[in-house]
């Protein structure tokens, strides 16, 4: 842990004559955790982005789409009439998925490692309440695997009539990207109604 000196002398050097005076004044009249926070936030080097960095999160969970790997998603024979027939997939809202876990995944590893780094029951109780407060319940889930022939995927999502649908990854991130952005490029361009669409690689165990 950084001792006074050091997250001290840290924040001098953020403090630049451009920052405001009372920007200043408000920074200085934190306690040690204020201070400590944002001199964690802007040190790379700190164990804030050791385990928060989003770019190093990203490498972790985020899935490289650039090599177009085959993906499977299972569903039924009259399912793929459907698409045929209306030319459209159906994702679903992240609140009907058959496992009410899939869209909770990546809070429930986090309060794993929040239990694990010590954190105390009114911290996790905390954490917990800001993801039931978490604006993103207008989510939707579309679910592939990298398996081409899972007998509990083709029983689960296909039942006596399952087949399963190979689609590239870049293939199917392009077509959504394009999509939920309107076909804007560029995150600056991004307004009111526009959506930035990413894979995430989630391993379940057996």
């Amino acid at each position: 842990m950084c001792d006074q000196k050091y997250i001290n002398s840290y924040l001098n050097n953020l403090l630049t004559e451009e920052v405001p005076k009372g920007t200043k004044l408000m920074i200085a009249n934190l306690n040690d955790y204020g201070k400590r926070a944002i001199v964690n936030y802007h040190n790379p080097y700190s164990k804030f982005h050791k385990y928060a960095d989003i770019v190093i999160n990203i490498h972790t969970f985020g899935e490289n789409a650039e090599e177009n790997t085959p993906l499977f998603h299972y569903t039924t024979v009259n399912s793929l009439n459907s698409i045929l027939e209306s030319e459209y997939f159906r994702i679903k809202q992240a609140n009907f998925m058959n496992d009410p876990d899939e869209f909770q995944w990546a809070s429930k590893l986090a309060i794993t490692d929040l239990k694990k780094y010590g954190a105390t029951v009114e911290e996790i109780e905390k954490f917990k309440q800001m993801i039931r407060n978490q604006p993103f319940h207008d989510a939707y889930i579309w679910s592939f695997s990298k398996n081409n022939d899972s007998e509990t995927l083709f029983h689960v999502y296909g039942g006596n009539e399952g087949i399963a649908l190979e689609l590239g990854e870049k293939d199917v991130m392009n077509m959504l990207a394009t999509h939920n952005s309107h076909g804007k490029d560029n995150l600056d361009q991004f307004g009111l109604g526009d959506a930035y669409t990413f894979p995430l690689n989630v391993l379940y165990d057996a």
